[in-house]
């Protein structure tokens, strides 16, 4: 696929670029060659290489009958002939559909251009055509493979017979022909020779699509699988007739959804209706689209793919089967409960079909070649139109929690009926019950058989929507410490337990009044900034961890939420991997809005979990993020030994490890549901097994005096400890050879660097840290990926702070702070002392990563470090000699924010001068 691609955007690029065609002629000239080339090696239209397109057109129009309108419109644009590279002519003439991915290939400009517009909020949506362009993303073979073999054997079983019964098949948004050109194969196979020819089961072939480029190219694949399916001598002219007629694009804005649309082929039902509709939501439509889904769809008009669910049903005949690929949200969210069971009009799925699988792929379903799909959901779905009978079992299988599109390929084909879950369908098509076979399906007993949910035991409360953050929020590090404007602000930042990413801070002052106005600010949430609580970060890959929030701090919407809880031991379990895993089933979305997180189960009681130990949690990581120049609670001057942090690190991985084992004794996992939990999301790595047991002993020499209370919380607990992923490794070739184990499933992001290794060398996290340790000032690449990034961190933090910079995390900034303009050697004298009582490091190590002096570093590195370390925030101006050398640093705080602390208009600037 990948060769494909390279070899279309080549083709594209000489057309284009080389010989300046338009891109609409130069598409037209490139799939008018491509027909050309292929057609040339399945009929008696002659030999294309020395042809001109207008040859073969004319030559097309003799043998089959009128060619497809790009070969006619390329035709009368192309200058001399321009021949198609060998090896792509070869790849379609292997496999007919290569040409219809690389008219997606071909199309990925103008698809981005609109996925970007119709993923705008609040302006003008672009037109239904452009739409059409954004939602061109074509089924992957082992989907359409899956659906079709299920349809053939489902109808095979329900009539008792060695093959299905003639049944016409449509696809009602059929693209290039994805799921066609398989069908008509597979029937091919599955049929008998005497009785169907390719031509007769080509007759039973039908599909429509708004996208007229697609429809041609989806006839002409066809037309070439069935000339080399059939035996010499076929008519081609009757099988071109046959695609022609068969394969129609629609007129109608609407499509397929379009009732009143005169195509013949949406005025009678099919036997096999099997389809890749199209995935967009509600708010990314037009308003013309929008009032037509209201008018024509109301029980399914939340997303395209809903509607066309519901098209699809009506589509089929009583008795056909239906195949769908689609967006795997419709099995959980709310809004689409009038889908599931009916409502306004639609009886709903499942009162209407007799499910047969539900397949669940989740994300990463598609190749990633192109870029496309990695965020979609999908699932896949067949069922036969006819009302469930009271004791219709249905399959459900889940492979969301495989990581890439190969996984799931390869479970797929080996999947067997055994390997679903069987449920009853009476049980979900009741309301209110239609997502219970997805909290049944994987999740531990104790919590799909409980009643309780997150709403009942905490507030998940929905932040504060500022409307334009650029104007008030801003980086901590980019405006002067005054608590009187601005408060810490939460929004976002990715996976992080206990505590940290708070990075930004939000202006009170000059919005608090703005917010009051806006009705859409959710001002209300105010009462909730004064109170402790936790954040967490929507965007987590599929990951949920909350982090405290202390009494002032606020937090953002739509990229974070607020969790307030009396009972803190509920924090464990949502830190737990198994708030995760119910995140993964239950989600059904990217992001993890307020709506999903209420509706985790939770377990009965939390007796087991020690809430000192939630304490120590949140204790160690505020001493490990106090030593991160982008958070709002670090400062210069806490002083940085790599051998505390490593044993800090090793030490929280061991609290959470017995958090871990403390909510699974909650739960009393049966083995089977433990097994299942370390396969999808991974074990713990503080249950690796120990090297030795003095290993704990040796790390609490390197444990600062104010942290050795916890010991008494850990050492009890010894266990259960298992083996790693790969037995004993060794932590150095992690370092040496980046060396990574095969993880199963998806485990939760790493938070530490000694979690990082002790995954890929499957050592214990106090093995790991003590092995690091050794390793300081011996190996280069443990200095450099342990050290060096703090200590460059800290070299500038430290020269913000000597030119006048002031810390969020200092006790109390300076009402008229000082901004002195200092030479290079004069910022070294004064930084040489600080550095060496804040950075306990050996001096071998200091000099390799610094150079020869502080003085050197500052002139050669002080310009760029700054931008690295605060996200190109600009805070450091400098002043060259008439050499050109850097002669001296002042600070610099952008114009917007300098306001000082007290209420004065002059800005620091001013006062500085």
């Amino acid at each position: 696929m990948k060769k494909l691609l390279a070899l279309v955007r080549a083709a594209r690029r000489k057309l284009v670029v080389e010989e300046r065609y338009e891109h609409s002629v130069a598409r037209d000239i490139f799939f008018a060659r491509l027909t050309a080339d292929l057609l040339a090696r399945h009929s008696s239209i002659p030999t294309s290489g020395a042809l001109s397109i207008r040859s073969f057109g004319d030559s097309m129009m003799q043998v089959l009958g009128e060619p497809p309108h790009y070969v006619q419109r390329a035709a009368s644009h192309e200058r001399e002939t321009v021949p198609l590279d060998t090896a792509l002519s070869d790849a379609i003439h292997h496999d007919p559909l290569a040409m219809g991915w690389a008219y997606q290939f071909w199309n990925e400009t103008e698809r981005d251009s609109a996925t970007t517009a119709v993923s705008r909020r609040g302006e003008a949506q672009t037109g239904y055509d452009e739409i059409s362009v954004a939602t061109q993303l074509f089924t992957e073979e082992y989907m359409a493979s899956f659906l079709i073999k299920r349809c053939l054997e489902s109808k095979r079983c329900r009539e008792g017979v060695a093959r299905p019964s003639a049944g016409e098949v449509l696809d009602p948004a059929c693209g290039v022909g994805h799921i066609l050109v398989p069908f008509l194969r597979a029937l091919s196979v599955d049929s008998d020779s005497q009785s169907d020819d390719p031509v007769a089961l080509l007759s039973r072939m039908h599909g429509c699509d708004i996208d007229e480029g697609a429809v041609e190219i989806c006839r002409v694949i066809l037309l070439a699988v069935a000339l080399a399916l059939a035996s010499p001598g076929i008519d081609a002219k009757a099988a071109w007739s046959i695609v022609s007629s068969n394969i129609r694009h629609l007129v109608s804005p609407w499509g397929t959804l379009d009732r009143r649309e005169s195509s013949a082929l949406l005025a009678k039902t099919y036997g096999f209706v099997v389809t890749n509709p199209p995935y967009i939501g509600r708010r990314k439509l037009t308003e013309e689209m929008r009032t037509f889904l209201d008018s024509q769809y109301p029980a399914t008009s939340m997303d395209l793919c809903a509607a066309f669910m519901e098209r699809c049903l009506e589509l089929t005949m009583d008795g056909g089967m239906i195949g769908l690929v689609t967006v795997d949200k419709w099995l959980r969210l709310k809004p689409y409960e009038a889908l599931r069971v009916g409502g306004q009009g639609f009886r709903g799925l499942y009162r209407s079909v007799s499910l047969d699988v539900i397949c669940e792929l989740g994300h990463r379903a598609f190749s990633s070649t192109s870029g496309l799909h990695d965020g979609v959901g999908v699932c896949l779905f067949t069922a036969m139109k006819s009302p469930p009978t009271p004791d219709r079992e249905f399959l459900f299988v889940s492979m969301a929690d495989t990581t890439s599109m190969k996984e799931k390929v390869r479970a797929l084909a080996g999947w067997r009926l055994e390997d679903g879950t069987k449920i009853r369908q009476t049980d979900v098509a009741r309301e209110g019950q239609s997502t219970a076979f997805i909290l049944q399906h994987r999740i531990p007993a104790r919590l799909s058989s409980g009643s309780r949910t997150v709403r009942d035991v905490a507030r998940v409360v929905v932040g504060l929507q500022t409307s334009d953050d650029r104007r008030f929020v801003r980086y901590v590090w980019s405006v002067p410490p005054d608590r009187s404007r601005w408060i810490v602000h939460s929004k976002g930042g990715g996976y992080d337990r206990w505590f940290g990413v708070n990075r930004w801070v939000l202006d009170w002052r000059d919005g608090g009044q703005r917010f009051e106005r806006d009705p859409k600010s959710g001002i209300a949430v105010k009462k909730w900034f004064d109170e402790v609580g936790w954040t967490y970060t929507w965007f987590a890959n599929g990951a949920l961890g909350l982090r405290h929030k202390d009494a002032g701090w606020s937090f953002g919407r739509a990229a974070s939420s607020g969790v307030f809880c009396e009972d803190v031991r509920y924090v464990a379990f949502l830190n737990s991997r198994v708030a995760s895993h119910l995140v993964r089933r239950l989600g059904g979305k990217a992001q993890l809005p307020e709506g999903i997180v209420r509706s985790l189960p939770v377990p009965g009681s939390l007796d087991a979990v020690d809430p000192r130990l939630i304490d120590a949690a949140v204790f160690l990581k505020r001493k490990l993020v106090e030593h991160d120049p982008t958070e709002a609670s670090f400062s210069p001057r806490c002083v940085w030994d790599p051998r505390e942090q490593l044993g800090i690190q090793a030490l929280l991985l061991v609290v959470e490890g017995i958090l871990e084992r403390q909510v699974c004794e909650s739960l009393d996992l049966s083995r089977a549901e433990r097994r299942d939990l370390d396969t999808t999301i991974g074990i713990p790595v503080a249950w690796y097994r120990r090297r030795s047991s003095s290993a704990a002993d040796e790390l609490w020499r390197f444990i600062p005096e104010s942290v050795r209370s916890i010991r008494s919380l850990v050492e009890p607990s010894r266990g259960p400890y298992v083996e790693g992923p790969d037995g004993c490794g060794d932590s150095a070739s992690y370092f040496d050879t980046s060396k990574k184990i095969t993880q199963h499933g998806r485990p939760l992001p790493a938070t530490s660097l000694v979690e990082a290794v002790s995954r890929a060398s499957g050592l214990h996290p106090y093995d790991v840290a003590l092995d690091v340790m050794g390793m300081i000032g011996k190996r280069a690449a443990v200095d450099a990926r342990v050290i060096a990034p703090v200590f460059h961190g800290r070299l500038v933090a430290l020269a913000l702070t000597e030119l006048g910079h002031q810390w969020w995390g200092d006790a109390e900034p300076s009402l008229y702070p000082e901004y002195p303009e200092l030479s290079v050697g004069e910022l070294a004298r004064r930084l040489e002392p600080l550095l060496q009582g804040v950075l306990r490091i050996p001096e071998l190590v200091r000099h390799q990563i610094c150079g020869d002096s502080i003085e050197e570093w500052i002139r050669c590195q002080l310009r760029a470090a700054p931008l690295r370390v605060s996200s190109q925030t600009s805070l450091i101006e400098y002043r060259e000699g008439r050499a050109g050398n850097v002669g001296s640093f002042r600070h610099r705080w952008s114009a917007a924010d300098s306001m000082i602390v007290c209420d004065r208009s002059e800005s620091l600037e001013q006062r500085s001068r």
